[in-house]
């Protein structure tokens, strides 16, 4: 990430907070789908990059800093990583919480729902819902964006970094990427470095 106004940010994000681990998608503008994430932590030797830059898709509509449910826009902002889901009862070697997906495992994104944006096992209770062991890849490997925290009625549920589509479709507002991608990142991220994600529209 060569521009200037971005390191900055992520110097002084860094600097001005508990977070050691920082993942960053730069936006050109807010309608397209196909970007760059950067990683960064803080170490005792400063600010250093970890991965080379890594291709994603995000939301089939772009982005916004004013989500709404059903969208199909990525969240602009500053969202903590808190855990990690799969299809396996056990994660790859990681310092993260992980879910194991099965299917009676849900994301509630019935906005009416005292679960809305919770991941929960089948209840009654809601009436829409992600199944979190889908019939294809795209979670087989996962990590939860902490987006609308206080699950807000109709601002957004169900945020992921998960797989990308093999035809490499965009999302319905997720961040998706390769499979060998989303694993360096697993077995990187570690809990006591609070790893944050940010989407930021570059001025």
């Amino acid at each position: 990430m060569k521009n200037l106004t971005l390191i900055l940010i992520c110097t002084l994000y860094l600097q001005a907070s508990d977070v050691k681990q920082l993942l960053i998608i730069p936006l050109k503008t807010l309608e397209q789908t196909h970007a760059k994430l950067y990683t960064y932590e803080v170490t005792d030797k400063g600010r250093e990059e970890v991965f080379q830059p890594i291709d994603v898709i995000i939301g089939r509509n772009g982005s916004s800093a004013e989500k709404v449910e059903g969208d199909g826009k990525s969240p602009l902002g500053s969202f903590a990583l808190t855990s990690l889901f799969g299809y396996e009862v056990q994660t790859p070697n990681t310092q993260m919480p992980y879910i194991h997906a099965t299917k009676n495992l849900h994301c509630v994104d019935d906005s009416n729902s005292s679960f809305y944006n919770k991941i929960i096992e089948k209840r009654s209770g809601y009436q829409s819902y992600e199944v979190m062991r889908r019939e294809d890849a795209l979670y087989k490997w996962g990590i939860v964006v902490d987006y609308n925290h206080e699950a807000q009625k109709a601002k957004g549920s169900c945020i992921f970094v998960h797989i990308m589509h093999p035809q490499q479709k965009p999302t319905a507002g997720c961040t998706a990427m390769r499979e060998e991608d989303i694993l360096k990142i697993i077995t990187w991220l570690d809990e006591k470095k609070e790893p944050t994600l940010t989407l930021l529209l570059q001025e």
